[in-house]
């Protein structure tokens, strides 16, 4: 015999009893209708209405096959839950993949909300990075910045944010809005100089270079070339910023 305290602890329990009972009461109602077009319009919803539901049922198998479960569905709520946060993720990493990088930066948040509030804030980064790569640099600006206003966490990722923001300014042509935010990368995390990494120091004086303050962005640049991680991308320094290439 058929537990109904059981079937109704998931979802797909609470649709077939659903369905159960609309079919029960459909298909006895047609015995005592004496009128034959409300007959007809009773045989026609016996008939589709399985149909529909079915049809439904393997749209929401394709779209959100999570929302078909429940917590009794499983031995541990624990493996629920994550199993959730995993399939959200997913989700938004997946419809992140199908969207253009050189598209506006306004198809990219829904899914980047979902994956900060699933605490990925790495693939995060990385879609508006995507953006930048394909100098789409007013996208990329709009999802740093509002990673910037959206993100609660660690210091060291939040001052990766900045500097990111600061190379796609850099991309516009807003060389005092990218000094700000390289500075600010640094003083988030901690303000020592070790903070500011060759790449954020190169750009740092290139921005200084294009602003007319050549000095100072040499003498930024000798700094730069005793970190650590310099000589490494000394090459990407040439490709990125061929203006300074006489001080690199």
């Amino acid at each position: 015999m058929i537990d109904i305290r059981s079937l109704t602890k998931s979802p797909l329990g609470i649709i077939s009893i659903f369905v159960l009972l609309i079919e029960v009461v459909a298909t006895t109602t047609v015995s005592i209708v004496s009128d034959k077009q409300l007959l007809m319009v009773l045989i026609g919803f016996i008939c589709f209405y399985p149909t529909l539901i079915t049809l439904l049922f393997f749209y929401v198998l394709m779209k959100k096959p999570q929302v078909l479960y429940g917590p009794g569905d499983f031995k541990d709520e624990e493996i629920f839950k994550s199993l959730l946060t995993n399939i959200q993720t997913l989700s938004a990493r997946q419809e992140i993949n199908q969207i253009d990088p050189k598209a506006p930066a306004e198809a990219f948040l829904k899914p980047i909300r979902t994956l900060l509030s699933q605490g990925d804030i790495w693939t995060a980064i990385s879609v508006a990075r995507s953006s930048l790569n394909e100098k789409n640099f007013e996208a990329a600006r709009v999802i740093f910045q509002f990673l910037i206003e959206n993100y609660q966490g660690s210091p060291d990722e939040l001052g990766r944010i900045y500097a990111n923001m600061a190379y796609a300014q850099i991309g516009l042509k807003d060389y005092e809005g990218a000094i700000v935010n390289l500075n600010k990368s640094k003083s988030i995390r901690g303000g020592g100089e070790e903070n500011l990494y060759a790449w954020h120091r190169v750009a740092l004086a290139y921005c200084y270079y294009m602003l007319g303050d050549k000095q100072r962005a040499e003498k930024i640049i000798l700094e730069a070339k005793k970190q650590e991680g310099y000589t490494g991308a000394k090459v990407d320094f040439f490709r990125y910023y061929p203006e300074i290439s006489h001080l690199l």
